[in-house]
């Protein structure tokens, strides 16, 4: 199983190498992994990763992101100015771009591609998690909710205040 998965890496790396760029599925929409032009292309559309490097987590190292699938790019959606949660945007999530390709990202910033990439693992076909933006936000506001009413009981009552001198 493990020697397997090795020559599926090896592979994968030897392709990468000859010049296949590796592959991101989003929402059935197939892009191409661009690091060199610094994006996410697709037949007709490519989505920069300049204009989505606010949607980045440098905790969860991935971009999160809310993405229209029928016009195939990242739909700027202002969370707390919004009067309707629209149905059709979906929220899409993929790893950071040294986990997307690590050849090309060892080469852009000068590192040892081979210390870096026995590290790392290459895949010619990542996939991005997808769910409905509606759902997100509606999990958004019970996880706020819950938090709010933790914090409320680890707080417990107030305390009455004791009066200083001679009651009248």
């Amino acid at each position: 199983m493990e020697e397997d998965h090795k020559e599926q890496q090896e592979k994968a790396l030897e392709k990468r190498l000859s010049g296949q760029l590796p592959t991101l599925d989003i929402a059935g929409k197939l892009f191409h992994i661009d690091l060199g032009m610094d994006c996410l292309r697709a037949k007709d559309k490519e989505i920069r990763f300049s204009d989505i490097k606010e949607c980045y987590s440098w905790l969860m190292e991935n971009y999160s992101f809310p993405y229209d699938p029928k016009k195939m790019e990242w739909a700027k959606i202002d969370v707390h100015d919004i009067e309707s949660i629209p149905d059709d945007i979906l929220l899409v999530e993929f790893p950071s771009k040294q986990v997307l390709d690590p050849v090309a990202y060892t080469r852009i910033h000068s590192y040892d591609m081979r210390h870096f990439v026995r590290n790392r693992e290459v895949r010619e076909h990542h996939v991005a998690m997808v769910k409905p933006f509606k759902a997100h936000l509606l999990e958004q506001q019970h996880l706020e909710r819950q938090i709010k009413q933790d914090m409320e009981e680890l707080k417990g009552p107030k305390p009455k205040r004791k009066r200083k001198g001679r009651s009248l």
